[in-house]
């Protein structure tokens, strides 16, 4: 297995079906002095090869792409990879991918009009062992998880850690 890291980068995979959006990403991690992409990839099956290849502390996946899907590479990198640190970039939010994306290993889960610094900012948390979610996919979560679960009180927490104020 390879360190993975170079330097003190945080080295990063991305897996997206879309050229100029993986470019894009590139850019603004390759930008940041602690960051760089070591590899990209346009299908799933790919980013499986590739991930195996390069162990980068960070992988960034899309749910959409062609031959294996997002959530079949992220169960498949969980596997074989049990410390794997994914961040899924989607436009899919819907309950049940939200829910079965960071059950299938994701430790975030981000919508693709997060801004650069938003996105910048997830991967330095989640190299650090945390997890993060957008405001949307947090709302998302919010109503979702307060079907009859949480208190008054968990509730008016979890908006207020929603909204960006710390635990």
């Amino acid at each position: 297995m390879m360190n993975s890291t170079i330097g003190l980068k945080t080295t990063v995979l991305l897996a997206d079906d879309h050229a100029l959006l993986r470019a894009g990403v590139a850019a603004v991690i390759n930008k940041e002095p602690d960051m760089a992409v070591v590899a990209e990839a346009c299908d799933g099956d790919s980013a499986l090869v590739l991930y195996g290849e390069h162990v980068p502390d960070i992988a960034i996946v899309d749910l959409r792409m062609p031959g294996m899907a997002g959530m079949e590479l992220i169960a498949a990198i969980c596997a074989a990879f049990p410390r794997a640190k994914i961040i899924i970039l989607s436009n899919l939010n819907t309950d049940d991918e939200i829910d079965r994306g960071l059950h299938a290993g994701a430790k975030a889960f981000l919508l693709k009009d997060v801004s650069a610094t938003e996105l910048v900012d997830a991967v330095r948390q989640v190299h650090d062992g945390k997890a993060v979610v957008c405001a949307a996919v947090g709302s998302k979560l919010a109503e979702w998880v307060t079907q009859d679960r949480l208190t008054d009180r968990e509730l008016s927490v979890l908006k207020l850690v929603v909204n960006g104020r710390a635990n």
